[in-house]
């Protein structure tokens, strides 16, 4: 039986994918940063992965999460703007410069939207997958800047 919650997580998961497909068109427009695009992508779909484990542990109760903390809208609203974001990303006047600033607004968003830091739980494996999430946004957000940085 699907929940509301689940239902979340799936939002949430696809986003990821969307993410991950973004990363991936960049990759093929900037082909001399392939890898660095490629690596990412990758990645995303990992978080993808990792969140769809999270849907069994909220119905076994390993997982709590407050859905009142998260707006269904709010989520579909932001995988719209990435869909947007991946039409942009087969223009031929975008720059890297503009694909890497796209992107560090991305994991900006959802640092600041905080949905992997309201779910909780007591299960030292839940609670390493939600720090994995956390740190990863942490990571791709640096990795993003530097690079980014080093551009100017």
């Amino acid at each position: 039986m699907r929940t509301e919650k689940q239902d979340i997580i799936e939002l949430l998961a696809k986003n990821e994918e969307k993410v991950s497909e973004l990363y991936l068109l960049y990759a093929e427009k900037f082909k001399d940063m392939y890898n660095f695009w490629f690596l990412l992508s990758n990645e995303e779909t990992n978080h993808a992965n990792w969140l769809r484990e999270l849907k069994g542990e909220l119905l076994s109760g390993a997982l709590l999460l407050d859905e009142k903390k998260f707006n269904p809208q709010a989520i579909t609203l932001f995988g719209d703007y990435l869909e947007q974001r991946s039409k942009g990303a087969k223009e031929k006047d975008l720059t890297i410069k503009a694909a890497l600033s796209i992107a560090l607004d991305i994991e900006n968003a959802l640092i600041e939207k905080k949905w992997f830091e309201v779910m909780q739980s007591d299960s030292t494996a839940v609670k390493n997958t939600l720090i994995r999430l956390k740190d990863a946004l942490s990571e791709h957000k640096n990795k993003i800047s530097e690079t980014l940085n080093n551009l100017k």
